[in-house]
């Protein structure tokens, strides 16, 4: 009879084992699902905002970005190496109320930096800080956007667009 008893509870030992495997690999499956949503949810929205971390004080920040209109394709850049210009559109709207900024980084540098753009302000022409030995082609590039407001707080988003240079 002692046998018995010896069985059952090995069986039932056996038993959780096999639910306590059955709940783990459970849970191994859901955190790889969540992990799947996470990186496409980043790859959808452009990947995560220039990971280079900057400490900038309140008087140095300014507004989002409410308009960027490239010069012959919305939203990329169009440079020229003869006359070292770009035409642009970068805006803040009159009927803002906070100030914006507007970043152009490349292979992680950045090559412009607008400094603040005041309300019913509108800047279309920039000179980029290129690399000396660059060539015409396109190359992406990230546009962040920095809108910062009269308390000090600031909010912006990070745009990947191409550059295209041309002779």
């Amino acid at each position: 009879m002692p046998d018995k008893i010896i069985k059952s509870k090995r069986s039932k030992s056996k038993k959780q084992q096999m639910l306590a495997m059955q709940i783990l690999s459970v849970a191994i499956v859901l955190v790889i699902i969540v992990v799947i949503i996470i990186v496409l949810v980043l790859a959808k929205n452009g990947g995560l905002p220039n990971s280079g971390t900057k400490e900038t004080k309140p008087e140095q920040q300014t507004s989002v970005v409410q308009d960027v209109v490239g010069y012959k394709k919305p939203g990329d850049i169009y440079f020229s190496l003869n006359t070292k210009k770009a035409e642009v559109e970068f805006s803040n709207g009159s009927d803002s109320t906070q100030k914006l900024e507007y970043k152009i980084y490349l292979d992680g540098k950045v090559i412009y930096e607008s400094g603040y753009i005041i309300p019913g302000q509108t800047i279309k022409e920039i000179t980029l800080d290129l690399p000396a030995d660059i060539e015409a082609g396109d190359y992406d590039i990230i546009i962040e956007q920095l809108s910062y407001d009269s308390a000090g707080g600031v909010s912006g988003t990070s745009n990947n667009k191409t550059l295209h240079i041309t002779d």
